[in-house]
């Protein structure tokens, strides 16, 4: 697949919650921008924020629905997300210290695992890390292309003084994710297949509940057949 077919997919996904999606990368920028002013508040909520991106533009691509609210689904997980984001940001700043190349590497190389903390909310924030290293392992390049090819939109999110970057940064995300689930071998039919056995469990307990009820209802109908049958006999019918 190359940059082309990820902005596809991704554009046919945003139908209908393009929205919601642009609201809520709208309020994760305006908390992150209201907490800068301290930088402190920046170190703590960026990881658990990203986190929560992350929750909601994977469910978008897998075709779960998405509200506002769940952005702060991050939280929940916070000690993780903010020890990811801190360790993240601390070897990129290290490796742009050699040159701006080393840190553009190490940011494509360590792009993907909040995606990861996401889909593996137990796994450490070191092996999110070196698993996104491994994912991205050879794919560097592709998602430079991937990121690069939205040069076109960004020129035009600059000359609408930044307003029309509230559509294009949900764009973005959601391609970047259709990245990452291709990089895992994540397909449309792979999620159906994984929602498939759920469903048929619930058929099949409702099946059975079913047939207990009429299995019960058989029965109780043959212990009424079973019982005798009494009439009553007045004295005046007796000659």
């Amino acid at each position: 697949m190359n940059a082309k077919d990820y902005r596809n997919l991704a554009w046919k996904k945003l139908s209908g919650d393009w929205g919601t999606l642009a609201i809520i990368t709208l309020i994760a920028g305006l908390i992150l921008s209201a907490v800068s002013v301290t930088g402190v508040g920046v170190i703590l909520l960026a990881g658990p924020i990203a986190l929560g991106l992350a929750f909601c533009f994977l469910a978008k691509a897998r075709g779960q629905k998405v509200e506002v609210q769940s952005m702060f689904n991050g939280f929940s997980n916070f000690v993780n997300a903010f020890v990811l984001e801190v360790v993240n940001s601390i070897f990129i700043a290290l490796w742009s210290l050699l040159f701006i190349v080393p840190g553009v590497i190490a940011e494509l190389s360590y792009s993907m695992s909040f995606y990861i903390l996401q889909d593996n909310p137990t796994m450490s924030p070191t092996d999110a890390r070196k698993k996104s290293m491994e994912l991205m392992n050879g794919h560097k390049w592709q998602l430079f292309c991937l990121r690069f090819s939205f040069i076109g939109w960004m020129i035009l999110g600059m000359l609408t003084l930044g307003i029309l970057f509230i559509w294009i940064a949900p764009y973005m995300q959601l391609s970047e994710v259709e990245f990452y689930r291709h990089l895992i071998g994540e397909t449309e039919t792979n999620v159906q297949a994984q929602a498939k056995p759920a469903s048929q469990s619930g058929n099949s307990q409702n099946t059975s509940a079913q047939g207990e009820t009429q299995t019960n209802a058989d029965k109780q109908d043959k212990n009424d057949d079973d019982k005798p049958t009494y009439i009553e006999v007045k004295p005046e019918d007796i000659h």
